[in-house]
């Protein structure tokens, strides 16, 4: 089943009257107010929800109302988008109209709305979404519900639309208009209809000439009418005076001429009767024409109301009976107050338009800012996609440097053992040092010891030395005390032969080790 969101505001919304014209947005499920009489009369769709926002609140915050419509369009998918309908209501039909363009224009959803023909708002909007024409007031909301189920049920099921006219929408086109032969007059700058709405545009200076042309136009037309009614007065004078004129025997001439007079006043009369009814009907005709183009001439702008009004003043107050009549002066002095009411309206209007000029330039003013910031993010998501590029390549070197980190563990916990193993080696080294420190030490009081002996024994050496000198000296004088004693004391010396080698091989022996000693010590 098709979804509608629907709008309105807070008077059909049932919140409350003027004092709540500043409510803000609210959504509530389903249909409120007049989409009650939708539910149930829509072809395969339904009301999803319906939101309420106060006039006033959406006319001074336009922005912040639309966003919260798309807050609900971003909830809600709906197929068609209703507001209204708001009749004459300045405001609310502004509200409505443009709430519905918003939809149309961002997201494509078809919106519709109900206006009163000579609401301000059917101009500003009538290109921008479908606007049905209603009533002046909310007496109408039944045909306006009507035709509003009618068309939109048309737009959900899909049959190509008739003509503008034929479906009751409004359309703006370029029209041409002659009341009272205005299509003759050169100073008529521009002319547009819409339904049966003319605005016309022309010279302000212009004005009091064109007013007086159609006061000229209005005399003939009214000289035309007396003409008329003069000539049915004179038959019925003559029928009157026929049938009181005698038929005796010597009046029977001036009778029959009587009659005979009556007779052509009659059918004079007839002619004339026909003539002032052509003519009266030409001359309301031109009077509701007059009146719709003096309206429509002072609806263009502010000025030129004014203007038509004081001219429209001026010429009712100069005017006599005869140059104009009772209906004509009724039907201008109406004029009048429609205009004076225009110009209020026209006055709220160009209110209104400064305001959406303002609005217009805020926002053109935010879409440089959103341009601006639009290429500012993409000048960021570029950068972005540079830093992330970057951060992958520096992922990639993070795992690279991970795997060398891994290796450079492993690596030193091998370390950490050769670490270790060689702290062991060193402190045993360390333990060896100090046991050969130690020996060391013993060995130096050993070397003091053996200096010292080596000393004692050097001394004792040397007199080793001394003693071996004596005794080679000795031996050498005892030598030669043998060799001068040889001969005599052969003999002896063979008996001591063997003595005197062995204290021979005991010096030789004394003399080795002595010899040996001193070396160890040098």
């Amino acid at each position: 089943m098709k979804k509608i969101l629907f709008y309105t505001n807070q008077f059909f919304g049932q919140i409350g009257g003027e004092e709540k014209a500043y409510e803000k947005p609210v959504i509530k499920k389903g249909p409120v107010g007049p989409a009650v009489a939708l539910s149930g009369r829509l072809e395969n769709a339904e009301i999803a929800a319906t939101i309420i926002c106060g006039d006033n609140y959406y006319i001074e915050n336009m922005d912040l109302v639309k966003a919260f419509i798309k807050e609900q369009l971003d909830h809600y998918e709906i197929d068609l988008f209703i507001s209204g309908p708001a009749f004459n209501a300045s405001r609310f039909a502004i509200a409505c109209a443009d709430a519905g363009a918003y939809v149309k224009k961002t997201f494509g959803i078809e919106a519709v709305t109900a206006l009163y023909p000579e609401n301000p708002a059917v101009e500003m909007y009538n290109r921008d979404l479908y606007i049905l024409a209603t009533g002046n007031s909310a007496a109408n909301m039944k045909k306006a519900i009507e035709d509003i189920i009618r068309f939109s049920n048309k737009l959900l099921s899909g049959p190509p639309l008739g003509s503008p006219k034929e479906e009751g929408i409004f359309q703006s086109v370029p029209a041409k208009y002659d009341p009272v032969n205005a299509n003759k007059d050169p100073n008529c700058i521009s002319l547009m209809e819409n339904m049966d709405i003319v605005t016309v545009e022309v010279n302000a200076s212009l004005v009091p000439s064109i007013i007086q042309g159609q006061f000229t136009g209005l005399k003939a037309l009214k000289d035309n009418v007396s003409e008329a009614t003069k000539k049915a007065e004179s038959a019925k004078k003559s029928a009157q005076t026929a049938k009181e004129k005698s038929t005796g025997i010597f009046q029977n001439k001036g009778a029959i001429e009587s009659l005979q007079e009556a007779t052509v006043d009659l059918a004079e009369a007839q002619i004339s009767a026909v003539q002032a009814q052509e003519v009266s009907f030409e001359y309301q005709q031109k009077i509701a024409e007059i009146t719709k183009y003096l309206f429509a001439l002072g609806v263009s702008n502010i000025s030129m109301n004014r203007s038509v009004i004081r001219e429209l003043e001026l010429k009712l107050k100069g005017a006599s009976e005869e140059e104009l009549d009772e209906f004509a002066r009724q039907e201008l002095i109406a004029v009048v107050k429609q205009l004076k009411a225009q110009e209020d309206i026209m006055k709220k209007q160009s209110d209104l338009s400064d305001k959406v000029k303002a609005h217009e330039t805020t926002l053109r003013t935010h879409e440089q800012k959103d341009s601006e910031f639009e290429r500012r993010f993409k000048e960021l998501e570029d950068h972005e996609k540079r830093q992330d590029s970057l951060f992958k390549e520096h992922a990639e070197k993070n795992k690279e440097h991970d795997k060398l980190i891994t290796g450079n563990k492993q690596k030193t916990i091998e370390h950490d053992k050769i670490l270790a193993e060689k702290t062991k080696k060193d402190k045993n080294q360390d333990e060896e040092i100090a046991r050969q420190a130690a020996n060391d030490e013993k060995l130096l009081k050993l070397v003091n010891q053996l200096l010292e002996s080596n000393i004692e024994k050097e001394t004792q050496i040397r007199e080793l030395q001394a003693v071996c000198e004596k005794l080679t000296k000795s031996i050498s004088e005892n030598a030669i005390l043998f060799e001068n004693k040889e001969s005599g004391i052969v003999k002896r010396l063979s008996e001591k032969a063997s003595k005197k080698s062995v204290i021979i091989s005991y010096l030789v022996g004394a003399a080795g080790v002595t010899t040996a000693v001193i070396q160890f010590f040098i």
